[in-house]
């Protein structure tokens, strides 16, 4: 099934549409395919993919309405039993959901309700199941929009219990979260984590990374109402660097609304500016009233907190104007009770007290439990400026037993100060005191110095991050540059530290080498002695040898002497020989 729900996101938590998510096709290429497609099937088909596809919410609209008008005119005189007849049926259900989710983005819940109820009728008659769920989800999203917590309960619910009977695991994440959402909402925290980690475990699963985002965005209220503001910190930098990977504005604008909600609270009204600006960018770009509406009011708390009267009142009454236009009833009761603070503080105690009492009204009306809280403790505090300590007292008390019910820190901690001022007025010091060490400790447990510390360390991470990445993107040239550079500097070193090494190893095999023919020298050197005293041996025993045969010679000459004197001589010989012949 094609067609997004593109996430809407709320100003501290996420609500997910669950529409079929984006797939890989690149939507230029499926606007190639669109022109050369030849039925109109093969048109819807490929609108649904450009649906899903598309980043921007206006271009995903247009798509939206074109696969819309596409089906509208394949059903006209077409037989309900032809072939053909469920599959542009339900293309044309899809473009009405769309239709809706577009609108609840927008803040047109009446429109929002009208498409999505066209789009739940249509599903039903084809009885596809999936197509029906994902319509619950939708309906449970614009009800909580509404205020209508116990009918978005139950629109989520039975969402969540067709999804479960058809194993639709990525969808079934979505209805958990929001269902988690508005359980935060209604005060029923154990409810909401439940929802919320059933949700993680199926979304780490599934490897969907925006989901996640979400869950992890959602996980980081309910630390932040629990006032462990370190861990709803890390979780939000968490969230907005997993939306930036995967290029969700929209959730980056949520993350960044939120961590300027906490730094505000921190009193680092800098660094919550900066963050309101960032989501305020991203809502505007992508006509988002309902976040911007949520974002000017976080704006107009920093110049409250500056003391600038006159931009913090013209940013509440632009966010007023707003939220009531949408029809956003928390968002409106929120931006009352703001009002209050702000003419509170600048001494017009009457207007801050009607403003308080509109909220009151609000928030009972929609069952705004932490609503109902914030209201009660600024009229007692508006009642005591107004000289009536009866009223203030009674405020007072009803603000801290809905505080305590809910379990919410903070606002336990301003119905304490509420009490320690009616008290101290009153001069119950007894009751002014306890009250007041119970005001420290709330206080103390939202806002320390550990969690100062925390907050500038998850800045400081969150900007080095962002720098890094700005540093490998808008600088990739410099950095190849630089990086070219450094390549060649390492090769330098790289080659002289060759240099050196084949100098000293050159050195080392002349010493080598010295050694070896020092060696050689001597061992020639005794050799040359050992021949020389052959020699002097030779040249003795040669003398020896010589004197030898001379006496051997002498004797030979001497024997011959005498044998030669002994015999005849051959004349006399010859003489004789020839006398005994004749």
């Amino acid at each position: 099934m094609h067609a997004l729900l593109k996430t809407y996101l709320f100003t501290c938590f996420c609500l997910l549409g669950i529409f079929l998510h984006a797939q890989n096709a690149k939507v230029d290429s499926l606007k190639v395919l669109l022109r050369t497609a030849t039925s109109d099937t093969m048109k819807c088909n490929i609108l649904g993919d450009m649906i899903d596809a598309e980043v921007n919410h206006m271009k995903s609209a247009e798509y939206n309405e074109e696969l819309g008008l596409v089906a509208e005119k394949n059903l006209k005189g077409l037989n309900k039993k032809s072939e053909v007849y469920p599959f542009y049926l339900k293309h044309l259900a899809i473009s009405l959901i769309n239709k809706g989710n577009f609108a609840h983005g927008r803040g047109e819940l009446e429109e929002a309700i009208k498409n999505t109820e066209k789009g739940l009728e249509l599903f039903r008659e084809l009885k596809y199941m999936t197509g029906i769920a994902n319509s619950l989800n939708i309906m449970g999203m614009i009800n909580y929009s509404k205020g209508n917590m116990k009918l978005a309960i139950e629109y989520f619910e039975e969402s969540i219990k067709i999804l479960e009977s058809i194993r639709d695991n990525r969808s079934l994440s979505s209805s958990l979260n929001n269902l988690g959402t508005v359980y935060y909402y209604n005060s029923d925290l154990n409810k909401a984590i439940d929802c919320f980690k059933k949700a993680y475990k199926i979304q780490e699963e599934l490897n969907d990374k925006k989901g996640a985002a979400n869950t992890i965005h959602n996980m980081a209220g309910i630390y932040n109402a629990q006032g462990n503001i370190e861990k709803a910190l890390e979780n939000y930098l968490l969230s907005s660097r997993i939306r930036e990977t995967i290029n969700d504005e929209i959730g980056m604008a949520s993350a960044f609304h939120a961590m300027g909600t906490l730094y505000s609270k921190q009193g680092d009204t800098a660094s919550a500016f900066q963050f309101f600006q960032k989501a305020l960018r991203i809502e505007r770009k992508n006509k988002d009233r309902d976040k911007e509406a949520g974002t000017l009011q976080g704006i107009a708390g920093v110049y409250a907190a500056r003391g600038d009267l006159k931009n913090a009142l013209d940013h509440y009454q632009e966010s007023l104007r707003i939220k009531r236009e949408i029809g956003d009833k928390e968002g409106e009761a929120g931006c009352l009770i703001a009002l209050g603070v702000l003419f509170n503080n600048h001494n017009e105690f009457s207007k801050a007290n009607e403003h308080y009492l509109a909220a009151l009204k609000i928030n009972e009306k929609i069952g705004n439990k932490m609503g109902i809280s914030n209201a009660l403790a600024n009229l007692s505090r508006s009642s005591m400026k107004l000289k009536d300590l009866n009223k203030a007292l009674d405020y007072a008390i009803r603000s801290m037993a809905i505080s305590k019910e809910i379990g919410y820190p903070e606002n336990i901690r301003n119905s304490a100060f509420s009490l320690y001022s009616v008290y101290k007025l009153k001069g119950n010091e007894k009751l002014a005191l306890e009250n007041f060490e119970y005001y420290i400790k709330m206080r103390d447990s939202i806002q320390n110095e550990s969690t100062r510390k925390a907050s500038i360390k998850t800045q400081l991470k969150y900007e080095y991050e962002k720098q890094a990445m700005a540093d490998s993107v808008a600088h990739a040239k410099d950095s190849e540059i630089k990086n070219a550079e450094l390549a060649k500097q390492k090769a330098e070193i790289s080659a002289k530290r060759n240099q050196q090494y084949a100098l000293f190893g050159g050195l080392f095999c002349v010493c080598v080498f010295g050694v070896f023919m020092f060696n050689r020298y001597k061992v020639t050197q005794k050799q040359k002695e050992i021949i020389e005293e052959q020699k002097s041996v030779v040249e003795e025993q040669k003398k020896l040898v010589e004197e030898k045969q001379k006496e051997i010679l002498d004797s030979i000459h001497y024997a011959r002497r005498i044998q030669i004197a002994q015999i005849p001589n051959e004349k006399r010989m010859a003489s004789l020989l020839s006398k005994f012949r004749k």
